[in-house]
């Protein structure tokens, strides 16, 4: 047996599983290959049978003998967003697949995804339905899932009236980005500024690309640093590190904030995520010690700082005044004092408070943060 016009390449006749089941019958059997083909009215030819005399059949082309689909559909894949984001949240999204033939549409398909499975945190499925013999649509609602897939290629479960699964075209169909930027370090040029230089820097470094047109901000939990300071740069060293430059405007006047808090907000990484704004201990120290930086005063450290409770004062090697004042200016302490001193504040009011230190020869003021 053989095939004239349309010869199928996925079959192939397997000679010694045919047989005869009858003398005039004769029960050929093929082997089926998937090679993805499809034909329509294919032609049968005989040509090698004998009859009980010796004499060779008529030679004999059979029309329209059998249909062979072994074709996957092709689909394509349409995302009504290709960016999913933060600022999209709350919308709902849609993949359209379009089938290049008609596909089986008593049964729901299913979709899922190469790359993992974006339905647990970030998109959730609202409805699924076939508006043509060609045509289904998955609607689902964005969520903000704070996670990050760079590409999501869709697989759908469909097949075509014979059965042949479908095979989607398109890969990167859409992504999927509500991480929200973060700070993985903190660089600052120095780690205590003690007035030997002009100005100092802080560079800010970002867990991903960042919006360049969005500036950050950054503010320190002491205010009274800009009382002697001006921030005079900013700018985007690339594409994840922004630096800020401050300089030493106020000249000769100490002034000492050790273990600085810093605050950073905006910021905007490239597909429109927000920074979350957060706080950021022990960046960096300011000892200034202005016209008495030969004193004895210079040793002075005051720590923690903020404090909830305890305010201790190192360094202290001669008999000192020691005066606390609060935001107003009032008295809060009053002593002397020629070593380590403790000084609870877990009653004080939150606020800003200013240690002055006095050893006749000059003075020394440190501010401090009651939390």
């Amino acid at each position: 047996l053989s095939f004239t016009d349309q010869v199928p390449e996925g079959l192939s006749q397997d000679i010694a599983a045919g047989y005869w089941s009858n003398a005039s019958t004769y029960h050929a059997v093929f082997n089926v290959t998937d090679l993805n083909e499809e034909l329509v009215n294919v032609n049968l030819h005989s040509l090698t049978a004998t009859d009980l005399a010796g004499n060779i059949q008529v030679e004999d082309t059979l029309i329209d003998v059998l249909n062979i689909d072994t074709r996957n559909p092709i689909v394509n894949v349409v995302a009504s967003n290709n960016v999913l984001s933060d600022a999209t949240a709350g919308q709902t999204f849609q993949l359209t697949f379009t089938f290049d033939e008609d596909a089986n549409i008593s049964e729901t398909p299913v979709v899922t995804f190469v790359e993992g499975d974006p339905t647990i945190n970030s998109i959730s499925l609202l409805s699924s339905i076939w508006n043509s013999a060609s045509e289904f649509v998955v609607e689902y609602l964005e969520l903000d899932g704070q996670e990050l897939f760079p590409a999501l290629t869709p697989v759908i479960s469909a097949t075509d009236i014979h059965g042949n699964a479908a095979a989607v075209v398109e890969s990167n169909v859409f992504m999927i980005d509500t991480e929200n930027p973060t700070v993985v370090q903190i660089i600052p040029s120095t780690t205590i500024y003690e007035g030997l230089t002009s100005d100092f820097y802080i560079d800010v470094v970002y867990s991903e690309a960042m919006t360049a047109s969005t500036t950050p901000i950054l503010t320190f939990a002491d205010p009274f640093v800009l009382d002697y300071f001006t921030q005079t740069g900013g700018s985007w060293l690339d594409g994840t590190t922004h630096r800020f430059t401050y300089t030493l405007t106020t000249l000769d006047s100490p002034f000492t904030s050790m273990n600085l808090t810093v605050s950073l907000a905006n910021g905007i990484d490239l597909v429109g995520n927000p920074f979350i704004n957060s706080d950021f201990v022990d960046v960096i120290s300011i000892d200034i010690v202005g016209s008495v930086s030969e004193s004895a005063l210079n040793a002075i450290h005051v720590f923690p700082n903020p404090s909830s409770d305890v305010v201790i004062v190192e360094g202290i090697h001669s008999m000192l005044n020691v005066t606390v004042r609060d935001e107003v200016g009032r008295i809060i302490h009053a002593g002397k004092s020629a070593s380590r001193i403790e000084l609870n504040v877990s009653n004080w009011a939150s606020g800003i408070y200013l240690m002055e230190f006095n050893d006749g020869k000059g003075l020394k003021q440190v501010r401090f943060i009651k939390k």
